[in-house]
């Protein structure tokens, strides 16, 4: 007796998801019409296509790997998280505390529109009573809202109470190696000491034009001077901390205030970009490129080290001057070590 076609695609669905490893139960049907919707678990395909969480499998919907086999999309029911702290919960990759997130209120994805208290969302009128922890009272509403209202609601004992975020805002001192102002914020190098001012909506990268008076450049960069006294050039700031100081391959870390990261070079072999120079900027003569101030030429007298024109240097007669290696000098010249067999003509 032959087998109708529908049991010929029941056959092959059960058989390829044996093979896969998943067990095709019954379907799940829509509690309004008691009937087996399309593209839900175990349920003929919706014009080939399934919900979140399944796969069209021989014309049926079946669960994948990584999912819950319900079809909602989600690879977890919110619970205990192995890797979260005891009481947190995993939701979307981050611990939360469902206490208090009004994101993840009680469980993960419940979004409250004021405030989460002990897992369940609440409006409370901070005229009454007062906010729970992890919310401040809006004095234009008189509702607790999430945030933090005072320096002592948050752990580390700062809060910007301009955006109401636990963090380092705007005004207070800052470490530029590690950059620790609240987002939208940057330790700006040109304070002394560094403070956390606000970014513009769109700061300069590294490497782009900027303006020394505002230094407009992106957290993490600062604007140095380049020979022109209002636009200076975004230039990356050392990462790490001041006893380890970091930057990217191929750089490192000047310790001039503020720290920066430069490009290593070699002054003889004058292998900077256009528009900038090889100069000896640390105590031990590392060299680094850096823009060109006011580009002087050979045997001009310069002040500063970046003064003369790319492939020179101001020597200690103030005079603009070629690189030299020291076992090999040109013609007529007296080499005056730097650094490392590499010094200035003189």
């Amino acid at each position: 007796m032959a087998s109708s076609p529908l049991r010929k695609i029941h056959f092959a669905a059960l058989s390829l998801a044996s093979v896969l490893g998943f067990g095709l139960g019954a379907c799940v049907q829509d509690p309004g019409t008691g009937t087996c919707a399309p593209g839900t678990l175990n349920c003929e395909c919706n014009v080939g296509q399934c919900y979140p969480g399944l796969q069209c499998v021989a014309n049926f919907c079946i669960g994948i790997p990584g999912g819950d086999g319900d079809g909602d999309g989600e690879t977890g029911d919110g619970t205990d998280d192995p890797e979260c702290p005891t009481g947190e919960l995993s939701c979307d990759g981050a611990c939360i505390d469902p206490d208090v997130d009004p994101d993840n209120c009680g469980e993960c994805g419940n979004a409250c529109e004021g405030v989460c208290n002990g897992g369940v969302c609440e409006i409370v009128d901070c005229t009454v009573e007062a906010c729970p922890d992890g919310s401040y009272c809006d004095l234009g509403t008189n509702e607790c809202m999430p945030g933090c209202g005072s320096d002592a609601d948050c752990p580390d004992g700062s809060c910007d109470l301009g955006s109401h975020t636990c963090g380092l805002g705007a005004g207070d001192a800052c470490d530029v190696y590690t950059q620790d102002c609240i987002d939208g914020f940057k330790c700006n190098a040109s304070y002394d000491p560094p403070i956390c001012t606000q970014l513009p909506p769109a700061p300069k990268q590294v490497g782009q034009p900027c303006e020394l008076a505002e230094d407009d450049c992106v957290g993490g960069a600062y604007c140095m001077y380049s020979g022109d006294p209002n636009v200076g050039t975004c230039n990356p700031v050392c990462g790490g901390s001041e006893a380890n100081p970091t930057c990217d391959l191929g750089e490192f870390c000047a310790m001039t205030a503020p720290p920066l990261c430069f490009a290593q070079c070699d002054p003889l072999a004058d292998d900077c970009a256009f528009s900038e120079g090889c100069y000896g900027l640390t105590a031990n003569m590392e060299f680094g490129c850096i823009p060109t101030s006011v580009n002087l030429g050979l045997g001009e007298s310069c002040a500063y080290l970046n003064d003369c024109e790319s492939g020179l240097g101001c020597n200690t007669n103030g005079v603009c001057a070629e690189f030299c290696a020291v076992d090999n000098p040109p013609v007529d010249c007296t080499c005056v070590e730097l650094f490392n067999g590499i010094g200035l003509c003189t």
